[in-house]
């Protein structure tokens, strides 16, 4: 069955032509003109995956990311005219699972939303699995999305938890960015470096810094060498 995907985006122009996009592409598509009416469609049409513009009226595309990643409803893809490194950066701090910048080429697009359907796929694959201790002091819990790290439990977004989830499989291994990226995000992630460092910055916000340590100019590990 196709994925259903959600585009809430205030320019007409732009919304038909993402919507087209998507639905050549195989999806189902339903839209919404504003972050207010986003919150409606998600809320009866319950879809797997959610493309966002940030500059809309009402409710903003970053507080509707918000509320879709705190309440468990989809992940999201930003979608903004917004290039500069602090406002992709407030995108992922958001919750946002990528961020494509305006004007964006139709071929990455699908890509992207294809790449955030299979992350989450690949963790509702492990829903029956009970709570994993791959390192000391280190608990994780596939069909939550959680993680304990020495007695601070969080819950993470899909991305985080693919991540710790990578670096904990690979206990003491000093993973490279360029190796997290084709891991976490497949081929459509790769040149954006930095989006690993955000994630990993917001997986030490909600466990503690030394959940994840870094090996400067190599990488990142969990787990002791």
């Amino acid at each position: 069955m196709s994925a259903h995907v959600l585009v809430v985006e205030d320019d007409p122009d732009v919304r038909e032509t993402t919507a087209l996009l998507l639905t050549q592409a195989g999806f189902h598509v339903r839209t919404a003109v504003d972050g207010i009416d986003g919150l409606s469609v998600a809320a009866v049409w319950d879809p797997d995956v959610a493309v966002v513009d940030v500059n809309m009226p009402g409710r903003d595309g970053l507080s509707l990311t918000r509320h879709l990643r705190q309440h468990g409803i989809c992940p999201v893809i930003v979608l903004t005219a917004r290039d500069r490194r602090e406002d992709e950066l407030a995108g992922f701090d958001a919750g946002a699972d990528d961020y494509i910048t305006k004007p964006f080429d139709g071929a990455v697009l699908v890509a992207r939303v294809q790449a955030v359907l299979r992350r989450a796929g690949d963790g509702a694959q492990h829903e029956e699995e009970s709570a994993l201790t791959p390192v000391p002091g280190l608990q994780l819990e596939p069909q939550l999305l959680g993680a304990t790290w020495r007695g601070v439990h969080a819950r993470l977004t899909q991305v985080e938890y693919t991540l710790l989830a990578l670096l904990a499989e690979n206990p003491g291994m000093v993973l490279d960015r360029r190796r997290i990226l084709t891991s976490v995000w497949g081929e459509s992630g790769q040149g954006d470096g930095h989006v690993v460092d955000v994630n990993v910055a917001r997986v030490r916000r909600k466990l503690g810094r030394d959940v994840i340590r870094t090996e400067h100019g190599l990488g990142y590990r969990v787990g002791a060498p």
